[in-house]
């Protein structure tokens, strides 16, 4: 299937900028490229009335309201505006989506009050810029946006910070319980594409999407959607790997754990052997540590270590998820979730297994994805 691309009229490339679902092949809407006032609302939608059957982003600045009644008033008459224009072109109000920039407004009792008004007369809501300015998550929770927009800043270079990585899942994940929708925007090429996807975008908007005549935008949409469907393919067989690699190896260390007469030793020498091992202890079946914690010489500190140290003999670690899945026999073999080391402050996952001899294992590994992968293959 090709994508449904029902492109923008020669006579409107210039106006709209494309929202693009890579899963479904399609442009699921369009925004005007410059902000939407009541004198160009006329033009915007003449101009949209010729685009089958999509949604219509309106850019909508509300920060009147933080004036009081009078602003209130005013938002109201732009609505009734909104809402004659719409009607004059024959678009449903429930193709219209109206987003706030609420990094403009402080009032949020106000905000939430018109927000419910433009709800109740059938226009999904969009919180716009989300990550920026006054912008934090409790706005999601007033506002309860149908479409969540991530902001620009957020998105530029993502593919190179696991900081903006991580704050992008978080707000995917929240959007998702929410039952919201995310757009990544501001998109300038293939790489921020790949990478918002990977982390669950569900539409993509930005630079690289505009239609020119140089730039044939099918064309781009059918190799990002190859490509995305080859990183896909490409990071589950990294993962499984990792995963089979990590139960063999964790198979041997429990062998030395299970043979040895002198498990301080042995732990010694597992650390100073395996250079993706961040740190090793074994715990008893309640949970109590009952080795001391050896740190990989190979290890970097990676935060102040006034903050971190390894754990202590006899401290406990009963309210542990590596701990709890396999005591409980959830799990033969467990690997967390990346964390904060508390020994080394350094981002890892623990992977526990309970031992022959009634130990359980733990084993802290660096979390630097496929460097670190690599790395355990070359020992």
């Amino acid at each position: 299937m090709e994508f449904d691309n029902s492109f923008i009229p020669q006579n409107a490339v210039n106006i709209f900028s494309p929202i693009i679902s890579i899963s479904s092949k399609s442009i699921i809407g369009f925004e005007s490229l410059y902000s939407t006032t009541l004198f160009n609302l006329d033009n915007i939608m003449y101009n949209f009335s010729t685009l089958n059957n999509k949604l219509l982003f309106i850019d909508l600045d509300l920060s009147c309201i933080d004036s009081g009644p009078k602003g209130l008033s005013e938002a109201l008459k732009t609505l009734s505006h909104i809402s004659e224009t719409a009607k004059k072109y024959s678009i449903l109000k429930e193709n219209i989506v109206i987003e706030i920039v609420d990094s403009k407004i402080k009032n949020t009792d106000a905000l939430s009050e018109t927000i419910d008004i433009y709800r109740r007369h059938g226009f999904i809501i969009a919180l716009d810029d989300f990550g920026t300015g006054y912008s934090n998550l409790d706005r999601i929770a007033i506002l309860r946006p149908n479409i969540v927009k991530l902001d620009i800043s957020l998105i530029k270079d993502i593919q190179n910070c696991i900081h903006k990585q991580e704050i992008f899942k978080a707000i995917t994940g929240l959007s998702r319980k929410i039952g919201a929708v995310v757009i990544a925007k501001g998109i300038v090429n293939s790489a921020e594409s790949l990478k918002s996807l990977e982390l669950r975008a569900d539409f993509l908007q930005g630079p690289f999407f505009y239609q020119t005549p140089d730039n044939k935008l099918n064309e781009k949409l059918e190799i990002l959607y190859k490509d995305l469907k080859c990183q896909i393919l490409l990071n589950l067989e990294i993962r499984q790997n990792r995963i089979t690699f990590l139960q063999n190896k964790m198979l041997y260390l429990k062998s030395i754990i299970a043979t040895t007469s002198n498990i301080e030793e042995a732990l010694f020498k597992i650390v100073n052997t395996h250079s993706f091992i961040e740190s090793a202890y074994l715990l008893d079946l309640n949970g109590k540590q009952i080795s001391s914690t050896y740190i990989s010489p190979f290890s970097k500190y990676g935060q102040n270590t006034s903050l971190f140290s390894p754990a202590l003999k006899d401290s406990d670690h009963s309210l542990k998820m590596y701990y709890y899945k396999v005591k409980t026999g959830e799990s033969d073999f467990h690997i967390t979730e990346p964390y904060v080391s508390n020994a080394t402050g350094n981002r890892c996952s623990t992977i526990s297994a309970v031992t022959d001899n009634n130990y359980i294992l733990c084993i802290d590994i660096s979390d630097d994805s496929t460097d670190s992968y690599m790395n355990l293959l070359a020992e």
